[in-house]
């Protein structure tokens, strides 16, 4: 599919006016974004909307909305088994991306429910999978613990291990047993949250742009739409919803990194699911995973990253409203630096080792009656427990 075919999918131009059973012929709604001619312009300025819920130059029709909504009820959507557990992480993500709609919902397990991973989209809502939730929470626990220096494992082996833990459980939860959040301190804990953010928001931003887009409507519309279950279609439609990804990325201030790197995981989350002795090296350093078009309703690995790049960088190219970068959470409280008996000294921790800081001048005898805290409480003194100086501890009484 050419660049432009996807852009023009954006707002249905591919589509206006095909025959989808009934006579009413289909013009596009009297909003502003429907005016513009570029089309990615009009699906930019319709995305960038307060509490956007739905491409409004698509006009679906009275038969159109019939046939879809009665598919969410053939494949039991709205009777899912939803989760609680993570309604505080969507509902952060929805704020970021300021989408509107209230129609993203949890289930522990998708796959165990339909032939689907990560998350399905219907008429009318948007399931995710929590066992990807899963996932990715304990790796980005990883990645933070392996920041802070709690842990040495490398990347591979510790992806390997995650995805068959929480795949060995099916239809529901299995516990963080590698780099649980309980492991991490607060500062470890807040840089998780800050990657959960990146990976989990792509995986909702592509569920949530078919859902803007018009999804099942787009597949009635090429007529290739059966009344029963799931569709088959050309890959226009996942392309949407991955360009779709890299706007809302853009808007809710994510990480276009992670958030293609996303793909990768979630690949091999399924990958796994089917060949239990299957590595994330066989995604993501294999040809034929990356470059080759595996099935008919996905462009390649490949090539859907490069979408979800097209889709950050038309919207931020844009100039329409962002949502601020957070900046990185530190690994370690910062230094603080004080002056003592004419030396200066810096509390950090730079060891590894919790408590453990590092002088910048020479041990002195400080005055007790001019309290002064570091960054853990107390003054610097030399500690063999964090080595040879010049690293030592945080230890009361004070130093001035």
């Amino acid at each position: 599919m050419k660049p432009h075919q996807l852009m023009a999918a954006l707002v249905g131009a591919l589509v206006a006016g095909c025959d989808t059973g009934t006579s009413a012929p289909l013009s596009p709604a009297p909003y502003p974004e429907c005016a513009l001619t570029n089309p990615v312009e009009a699906g930019i300025s319709g995305l960038s909307l307060t509490s956007a819920t739905r491409d409004r130059c698509q006009v679906p029709t009275a038969y159109e909305n019939d046939l879809c909504t009665s598919k969410d009820a053939q494949n039991s959507l709205a009777s899912m088994p939803f989760t609680s557990v993570y309604q505080d992480l969507v509902n952060t993500l929805v704020n970021h991306a300021s989408i509107g709609g209230n129609v993203v919902r949890v289930v522990p397990d998708l796959m165990s429910l339909k032939p689907a991973g990560g998350g399905v989209t219907g008429h009318l809502i948007v399931v995710m999978d929590g066992k990807f939730f899963d996932i990715l929470t304990e790796y980005t626990n990883y990645l933070a613990a392996h920041d802070t220096g709690l842990t040495t494992t490398g990347r591979v082996p510790a992806v390997n291990a995650i995805v068959a833990s929480h795949n060995s459980i099916r239809g529901g939860a299995a516990p963080q047993s590698l780099f649980p959040t309980a492991a991490l301190d607060s500062y470890a804990r807040k840089r998780a949250r800050h990657y959960l953010l990146d990976y989990a928001g792509a995986i909702l931003a592509h569920e949530f742009g078919h859902f803007w887009a018009w999804g099942c409507v787009d597949q009635l519309r090429m007529q290739s739409a059966s009344a029963n279950g799931f569709y088959i279609y050309p890959a226009m439609v996942e392309n949407d919803a991955d360009f779709i990804t890299g706007a809302l990325t853009a808007k809710s201030g994510h990480d276009l990194t992670r958030a293609q790197e996303m793909i990768d995981l979630m690949a091999y989350y399924a990958l796994q699911r089917q060949s239990p002795s299957a590595s994330i090296l066989d995604i993501e350093v294999s040809y034929d995973q990356q470059f080759r078009q595996q099935y008919p309703t996905y462009e390649s690995l490949a090539g859907r990253k490069q979408l979800i790049a097209q889709g950050y960088n038309a919207y931020v190219a844009s100039g329409r409203y962002s949502r601020p970068q957070d900046p990185l959470p530190p690994v370690s409280p910062p230094a603080e630096t004080f002056t003592c008996n004419g030396k200066t000294y810096s509390c950090a921790s730079v060891t590894g080792v919790a408590g453990c800081c590092q002088l910048t001048g020479d041990a002195v005898q400080c005055p007790k009656d001019k309290p002064r805290f570091c960054t853990f409480g107390g003054y610097c003194t030399a500690d063999a427990n964090c080595g040879n100086p010049p690293f030592a501890s945080c230890v009361l009484p004070y130093c001035g």
